[in-house]
């Protein structure tokens, strides 16, 4: 289970909304539910108290203002403009991975969002979909008093645009969206507007004062604390500080504000009020963004708070400077007729209110309330303690657990479709050879005709893919039929042949062949199956009979994958697209972090952590060998989690003869799962018995670690195919066993007249090579020195190479280009984001070199090296690719691979495509 938040509005670590998501994930994570934060692209991204936040979104809900440009049409092009980018975003969200097991929150959310949230909730299936929760917390359009209140419409369009958006999520078929106000005055308002219940949610802002509370009085009063923004009153301030320090001199004005964002208006209102503080001994003014603890303490340093906002803007516009004040106990001094004195008297909380708008009216206000002060603030903190007990962070989500456990209780009640891997040794139907094993991998040649049976209890139709690992030629594969019934079914009774589609490998005799199959009646496709079990015939047009084989040989088949019909998800095509050539997923790496022991294990007890450098878009497999003393009773306890979220991990005893202590360890990463991550994710192992930092001597310790792609079908096997010669893919046929035979020779591939691709590894020769550091003249990856691993046979690695095969965001290699005086093969850079994978044989230091041609000038890069920042870049140049510049960056490097991530400035788009380029690379050295 996992709580996913999106917040397009997550711009910085300004303002309330880092804060106020930190609070809901962090209690998620407190209760062992893994949280991600998907924020707006403008956000740095990272991880903040164990929350992963990832940078996503590309326009926050808030606008920019269009009503001013044209005051007729100007709302109704941000609606729809921002609704559609939301919407845009969100199809490239992985809903394929999303479970009725998980949550997904909307904590902030205006009308020009609403409704492109809705219509992408909408489109999950009712079953399948996870709990969708959404917050509203911004000005519904309407004013109502109480819930008896028909209320008054106060801004039309924003009303209609809700509406709309309400409408939609009450429309037939679909999962429900559950929606909740912040705080009693919204929901009156939100439920009048909706037409059913919109009913209040615990505020995760529930601050409980500390002991310095309790000192005083301190006659100090808050004027201003927050971002230095115009609509929160800061032109207000520098006139109200002159009147309120000139007629109270034994009381001390605080002003604390946030100048990072402040420009005009403000930006002047908060150079004056520095210039008042200069002469004035009893103004107070604080500049920078405070800490949690650092901006309590200045709340609980003062006796009261006076709220400079401007109505126009908070006049139905929620603060959560407020609800800390009133959690606090603090008496409050607000404009009148607006959203802070309504929610202000709702929660009985000592407040004073003014009018008219002013620096005037603020400072009688404050003049009014000195006389009553220690009554307001009996009233205040009984407020305060009934706002502690209703909400929080905890309160919050206990609203959200039960709405989670009865989901999770009604999708338990309902089988849903899902991709399985069908048992190719437990195969008993006709037209399957006996089990051999290639490359450590289980594999099965068929006959011309191979019975299929397999269990479908759904209505959605299903696709089965085929990972071939040897055939006799693209005909034979291309002729491969496939039909609805076994060999008994007579003729007449044959439905129309199932759909083929074949995907090669790139040249070594591998490929990923996909039958698609029909509905059940009803469902929405052709009606030619039943619910139940299926039964299916692939038929070759022909076999072959190698020299020395008794067999008539089909296909060398070595996986078998069942799922639903990527057709019938309605997912986006973006979820479902996939990368890579079958049979060769990009390369991954694994390796842990620590000190290691004498043999050069890691002690695991209580978390050992490490790093994982794999393709983000593609699935990994984590292999793990462990020393466990305890046997079962330790091996059970350990968990596995990648990027904060929980995998599952399969333990075994070693292999058969081996030493009883060791366990092998299996955990398939989805891709959703890597993404949370980037290009490299964090793993951490997890000793969960009691007593596991204090087992002298039975530890249990990590042996080795390592990651594989997944392949798009095949499961893998232990011990990993790297450990006998070959890797899959490249094992001939003719090098395999029997598993029943373990004496007889499987001579698969040994007709020499037979087609190349009957010997999956002839094609892939010459792989694995030593790499250079520079490439020059050199061609990665199937051309490349630097690509790929290297070959157990060859010489061992040089001390420091570049893995182009595990970096991130440069492109393939091209060129020459003599035009520009470049004679040699080239690649760019072609993101913002790049990273770039040393390998080190041992730890030290290092130098990159680059030679390079800039398009942009001024182009520079920070730098983080293994997570550590490291020296900015910076790339000469006037933006002229025929004018080469010289980079020189200092690296320390740990033994085996290390992340170089670069951050760039800025990016051009390559005429005639949408490729991003950053930088032209000439030459890479290490040295």
């Amino acid at each position: 289970m996992a709580l996913l938040l999106l917040d397009p509005n997550l711009t910085s670590e300004q303002g309330h909304h880092l804060a106020y998501d930190l609070r809901i994930a962090r209690e998620a994570v407190r209760r062992g539910q893994a949280a991600t934060i998907m924020a707006n692209r403008a956000f740095a991204g990272g991880v903040v108290d164990g929350v992963r936040i990832l940078p996503f979104f590309t326009e926050t809900c808030y606008g920019a203002g269009a009503a001013q440009l044209d005051p007729i049409a100007g709302r109704f092009d941000e609606f729809r403009h921002l609704n559609d980018v939301l919407a845009e975003d969100l199809a490239r969200l992985p809903r394929t991975d999303l479970t009725a097991a998980d949550c997904v929150l909307v904590p902030t959310v205006s009308e020009n969002h609403l409704l492109g949230y809705v219509t992408w909730m909408r489109s999950f299936g009712a079953l399948d979909a996870p709990l969708f929760v959404v917050h509203l917390m911004l000005p519904s359009g309407l004013a109502v008093a109480d819930a008896a209140d028909p209320g008054d419409v106060v801004d039309a369009q924003r009303a209609l645009y809700y509406r709309l958006a309400f409408r939609a999520a009450r429309e037939p078929g679909g999962p429900a969206i559950r929606f909740f106000a912040s705080g009693r005055q919204h929901a009156a308002e939100f439920t009048r507007l909706a037409g059913y219940e919109v009913p209040p949610h615990p505020v995760p802002i529930a601050p409980a004062p500390g002991p310095a509370a309790a000192e005083g009085p301190h006659r100090r009063l808050l004027l201003f604390a927050g971002d230095a923004k115009i609509e929160k009153g800061l032109a207000l301030v520098p006139e109200l500080a002159r009147r309120l320090c000139a007629a109270h001199p034994d009381w001390t004005f605080v002003v604390h504000a946030n100048p990072e964002i402040a420009w005009g208006p403000a930006r002047e209102a908060l150079e004056e009020v520095a210039r008042i503080a200069a002469r004035l001994g009893n103004l107070e003014l604080g500049l920078g963004r405070l800490e949690e603890a650092q901006y309590q303490a200045l709340l609980e340093g003062v006796d009261a708070v006076l709220f400079t906002y401007d109505p126009a803007h908070y006049g139905r516009k929620s603060s959560g400077v407020l609800w800390e004040a009133i959690s606090l106990g603090r008496p409050v001094i607000v404009p009148a007729d607006t959203w802070l004195e309504a929610e202000a008297r709702a929660w009985g909380a000592g407040y004073v209110p003014y009018a008219p708008y002013g620096a005037a009216g603020a400072a009688a206000a404050f003049a009014a309330a000195l006389p009553r002060l220690s009554g307001l603030a009996r009233a205040s903190a009984e407020a305060g303690a009934r706002w502690r007990a209703e909400n929080g962070a905890g309160a919050l989500f206990d609203q959200l657990g039960r709405l989670w456990a009865a989901r999770l209780l009604a999708a338990g009640l309902a089988a849903r479709p899902r991709e399985v891997a069908l048992d190719l040794a437990g195969i008993r139907t006709p037209g399957w050879h006996a089990v051999e094993r290639a490359g450590g991998a289980a594999v099965r040649w068929t006959g011309q005709e191979a019975v299929l049976r397999f269990d479908w209890p759904h209505r959605a139709a299903w696709e089965l893919e085929i990972a071939v690992r040897g055939h006799f030629g693209v005909e034979q594969l291309e002729g491969l039929t496939a039909r609805i019934g076994g060999p008994g079914t007579p003729a007449a009774e044959h439905p129309s042949p199932l759909a083929v589609s074949v995907r090669h490998g790139d040249g070594d005799g591998t490929a990923i062949v996909t039958v698609a199959g029909p509905a059940a009646a009803g469902a929405g496709g052709t009606a030619s199956a039943a619910v139940g079990p299926v039964e299916i015939t692939l038929g070759l047009p022909f076999t072959r009979r190698p020299p020395g084989e008794r067999r008539d040989l089909g296909i060398l088949v070595g996986g078998l994958r069942l799922r639903p019909s990527r057709g019938a998800r309605g997912a986006p095509a973006m979820a479902t697209r996939r990368t890579g050539v079958a049979g060769h997923p990009p390369a991954a790496a694994a390796w842990a972090r620590g000190t290691p022991l004498g043999d050069g294990s890691f002690v695991v007890g209580p978390v050992l952590s490490g790093d994982l450098s794999a393709t983000p878009d593609h699935p990994v497999w984590l292999s793990l060998r462990l020393h466990c003393p305890d046997g079962p009773a330790a091996a059970r306890r350990l968990a596995l989690w990648v990027n904060g979220i929980p995998v599952r991990l399969e333990l075994d005893p070693g292999p058969p003869g081996g030493d009883a202590t060791t366990w092998e360890g299996l955990a398939r990463i989805p891709a959703a799962v890597l993404r949370r991550g980037g290009a490299v994710s964090a793993w951490d192992l997890c000793d969960t018995r009691p007593e596991a930092e204090s087992l002298a001597g039975r530890e249990v310790r990590l042996l080795a670690v390592e990651a594989r792609a997944a392949g798009d079908a095949a499961l893998p096997a232990w011990p990993p195919a790297d450990a006998v010669e070959g890797a899959p893919g490249d094992t001939p046929p003719a090098a395999a066993t029997r598993d029943r035979d373990g004496a007889a020779e499987t001579p698969a591939g040994a007709d020499a007249a037979a087609s190349p691709e009957a010997v999956p590894g002839a094609a892939a020769q010459g792989r694995g090579s030593p790499a250079t550091d520079a490439f020059d003249g050199a061609a990665p990856g199937a051309t490349d020195p630097g690509g790929g691993p290297p070959d157990p046979a060859a010489a061992p690695p040089p001390p420091l190479r570049l893995r182009w095969d595990l970096s991130r965001g440069f492109g393939p290699l091209e060129g020459p280009f003599p035009e520009i005086g470049l004679s040699d093969q080239v690649r760019w850079i072609t993101a913002r984001a790049a990273g770039l994978v040393i390998e080190a044989r041992e730890p030290g230091a290092a130098t990159l070199r680059l030679r390079y041609r800039s398009p942009i000038p001024g182009q520079s890069a920070e730098v983080l090296v293994n997570a550590t920042p490291g020296a900015p870049l910076r790339f000469d140049g006037s933006g002229r690719l025929d004018q080469a510049g010289e980079a020189a960056l200092p690296l320390d490097l740990r033994a085996g691979p290390n992340v170089v991530a670069l951050a760039f400035a800025e990016t051009v788009r390559e005429p005639g495509s949408e490729r991003e380029l950053v930088l032209l690379l000439e030459r890479v050295e290490l040295d």
